[in-house]
């Protein structure tokens, strides 16, 4: 019995569930030591034999219990070091790619991702934008720093023609104009800056 549940203890895998302490390994394992070990008194005790056995059967089902539990909960904490990484981020983090691959119409969005207990600078790379790119985001969380500036940067870089709809006037055309200046020799004919306010078209 004690060796199958060793091979239970061995098996099992760990979850995410900082409740599980050493303090309450040591508890589970005394009683279940304690009870399974130590109930044989149960069987000089002058009483019918069936109150024995049944007395004896339940500490013993009770500690084999208790010691399964602090087997598992022991295995659990050695196997994915849930002490000091409470959360699963070890196990949640993945390689990404750390490669730049350019092209000559690729955006390519600088990343900094945790894989191996370091973090790591990585890319994100469009190596063809006309397949068009959709960015899904709640208000404030960083679209327009992470990405939309950096697509407008880059294609003027390359010598794109863009059109810009600037819903938070004027925020991007500020970028993109200062951003043109600064690129003006990327462009075989001189561009044109325009700017078309819906709110006042005149």
């Amino acid at each position: 019995a004690l060796l199958l549940l060793a091979l239970s203890c061995l098996g099992t895998t760990g979850v995410k569930n900082d409740k599980i302490t050493w303090r309450k390994i040591y508890i589970a394992l005394g009683v279940g030591a304690a009870l399974y070990f130590g109930n044989f008194w149960i069987l000089y005790l002058r009483l019918p034999a069936s109150v024995v056995a049944f007395f004896y059967i339940l500490t013993l089902s009770l500690g084999y219990i208790a010691l399964l539990m602090a087997g598992s909960w022991m295995s659990r904490l050695l196997k994915d070091n849930l002490l000091d990484d409470v959360f699963n981020n070890e196990n949640e983090s993945f390689m990404q790619e750390t490669r730049l691959m350019t092209n000559e119409y690729s955006v390519n969005l600088p990343t900094l991702f945790y894989y191996r207990k370091k973090w790591n600078k990585g890319w994100i790379n469009v190596v063809n934008p006309f397949r068009a790119t959709i960015v899904l985001g709640t208000p404030g969380s960083g679209k327009s720093y992470a990405i939309v500036n950096n697509y407008i940067k880059q294609q003027i870089e390359k010598g794109f023609a863009m059109y810009i709809y600037d819903f938070k006037f004027d925020d991007l055309s500020t970028i993109a104009y200062n951003h043109l200046l600064k690129n003006l020799d990327k462009y075989k004919v001189k561009p044109k800056f325009y700017v078309i306010n819906f709110d006042d078209p005149r």
